[in-house]
């Protein structure tokens, strides 16, 4: 998670930072961190792959907490998915970012192909190093601090 200088903010007030964005968010823990972003009233973006599970989270929780919830299907092990992210959110005000997506090819090293690697970079290094960089540069400014 990440998050920029939100100064006076927290996350009790969720309306005055915007739209919560959660990767992942269709099982365990990314379906956990968003049924309690729900609950305090954060609207959502969430982005998954599979469309059909992400509907029915989003549904769910509009229903029951009276939120905004925008869903995405996207791969996240593209290398194109934090652009695509970008685009897809360039009006909305992001105030937190949860990336809750993991990749690992288990087993040894060279029982894998090179592309299983790639993913795993993709997925693990350049999606959330280009989400970071994306958002941070829509709401820094001069003088702000950032840290992770």
């Amino acid at each position: 998670m990440c998050r920029i200088n939100t100064a006076n903010r927290t996350m009790n007030s969720a309306k005055s930072m915007g739209h919560g964005q959660l990767w992942r968010g269709v099982g365990g823990a990314g379906a956990a961190f968003a049924e309690e972003l729900a609950r305090r009233g954060f609207d959502l973006l969430l982005v998954a792959r599979r469309i059909e599970l992400l509907q029915q989270l989003a549904g769910r929780l509009t229903a029951q907490y009276g939120i905004q919830v925008r869903s995405l299907p996207l791969d996240l092990s593209k290398p194109e998915a934090s652009d695509q992210i970008s685009q897809a959110t360039s009006t909305l005000e992001i105030g937190l970012l949860v990336y809750n997506a993991a990749y690992s090819a288990v087993g040894a090293f060279f029982d894998h192909p090179l592309e299983d690697h790639l993913r795993e970079v993709d997925t693990n290094i350049r999606t959330p190093l280009g989400l970071v960089n994306a958002f941070g540069k829509r709401s820094w400014q001069p003088g702000m601090a950032v840290s992770s």
